[in-house]
């Protein structure tokens, strides 16, 4: 099994047993960054954080259309790779 798809499902369990996904689907609020290329109102909003150089998320979750939770999918993610991933976030000023 190659790391990309062991990533993926272990992503799809966690988002399943946190509520953010049933049966596969987000749940409402929950945008995944593929839908978010498609809507070109959302893209420009989120160009920095679906950006594979910079945050790369997989998904966000809104609550009334405010960013909360921006969720990213990493293979083997390190300590140096989640810090840096936290500043952006964090720096980006959207989501708390």
């Amino acid at each position: 099994m190659s790391s990309n798809i062991a990533a993926n499902q272990i992503y799809q369990r966690v988002m399943e047993h946190t509520g953010f996904y049933r049966h596969g689907v987000p749940t409402t609020g929950v945008t995944e960054a593929e839908d978010i290329r498609k809507n070109l109102e959302k893209r420009i909003k989120y160009s920095a954080v679906i950006n594979p150089e910079q945050i790369n998320a997989t998904a966000i979750y809104e609550l009334s259309g405010s960013p909360c939770i921006y969720f990213t999918q990493l293979n083997e993610p390190n300590p140096r790779e989640l810090a840096k991933l936290h500043k952006l976030s964090w720096n980006h000023g959207l989501a708390p």
